[in-house]
């Protein structure tokens, strides 16, 4: 696709399908150079608004990345895509109804997928409520080691060093992700930022 999109970098399409491919691989900075390339040739593209939107998402702009998904389906309500991927911004932000609703749009669109389409709603529920359980489980066990404490001070001293030292790298672990993820947000703004003088240059 790479080598298509150079002997042709005109073709929207082609750059759409290199950014798709972009972000089957996670590769968030080359989904934005592609999907931005597009939109500023053709602002209602539909595929470009919605690799876009979730390079937004990823970026935690969240607001944005709605706003862009909403343009895309209304450009071309056909894009299941772009419904899938709103309904998942709005599972994210806990907004089930709204994602429920997304849904049975897309259905609409294309009936022959709304079996499909269904079950993608019911993997969004189940990892939202999988997500509740394993915050009550983790409340669940911090009531229980202040109830262990109560009767045994020593078991408590060591329950609460071993689940600090677990915490502790469950941390570290985090912070290392988080200073990747903000180290690919800071570049993407980067080129966001040097798309933009070139266009004010012109």
């Amino acid at each position: 696709l790479l080598a298509a999109v150079q002997r042709e970098p005109e073709n929207l399409q082609l750059r759409n399908d290199l950014a798709q491919a972009y972000l089957e691989r996670d590769n968030l900075m080359a989904v934005f150079e592609q999907t931005k390339f597009v939109l500023d040739k053709s602002p209602n593209d539909s595929r470009a608004l919605t690799y876009h939107a979730l390079v937004r998402m990823a970026m935690g702009e969240a607001e944005e990345a709605t706003a862009m998904l909403q343009a895309a389906t209304k450009s071309n309500p056909k894009n299941l895509d772009a419904w899938v991927s709103l309904a998942w911004v709005y599972a994210q932000q806990k907004k089930m109804k709204e994602a429920e609703a997304m849904i049975a749009a897309a259905a609409k669109e294309s009936p022959n997928d709304k079996a499909r389409l269904e079950d993608v709603f019911r993997q969004m529920k189940a990892q939202q409520k999988q997500s509740m359980v394993e915050a009550g489980q983790a409340q669940q066990r911090v009531s229980t080691l202040g109830k262990q404490g109560k009767t045994d001070k020593d078991a408590e001293y060591r329950d609460a060093q071993t689940q600090a030292q677990r915490l502790t790298a469950i941390r570290d672990r985090e912070l290392q992700q988080l200073d990747t993820q903000k180290a690919k947000i800071a570049q993407l703004r980067i080129e966001e930022q040097n798309y933009q003088t070139v266009l004010d240059s012109k």
